[in-house]
């Protein structure tokens, strides 16, 4: 998967493996692709959905990466609430929201 993203002290190539850190409230899941948006994403499966208080929690595993889950939080009055397991999308966020934090 490509990735842009800003913060890097050291200069990183096309190709070259990193780490980049985004907050979980500058991400966004959604169902169609964030290319030609200006926004980073990642291809998910949603594995696990459950409420908590007033919010939906739902967990993804990012497509080729293997089983590294993310939790991501959504009101259940949004979109979140049609969402159920094994459904497909995308975890989005601004470029400008991903930190390099590792190259190797």
């Amino acid at each position: 998967n490509r990735i842009r993203a800003t913060g890097s002290k050291n200069e990183v190539g096309v190709g070259d493996r990193i780490t980049v850190s985004v907050r979980p409230e500058r991400m966004d899941l959604r169902f169609n692709s964030p290319e030609g948006t200006g926004e980073c994403g990642l291809p998910v499966e949603v594995i696990e959905k459950f409420y908590i208080g007033s919010t939906i929690r739902l967990t993804v595993r990012v497509e080729g990466m293997g089983d590294a889950p993310l939790g991501i939080e959504m009101s259940p009055h949004g979109p979140g609430r049609e969402i159920d397991r094994g459904a497909k999308g995308h975890i989005c966020w601004p470029v400008e929201a991903g930190w390099i934090i590792g190259e190797r």
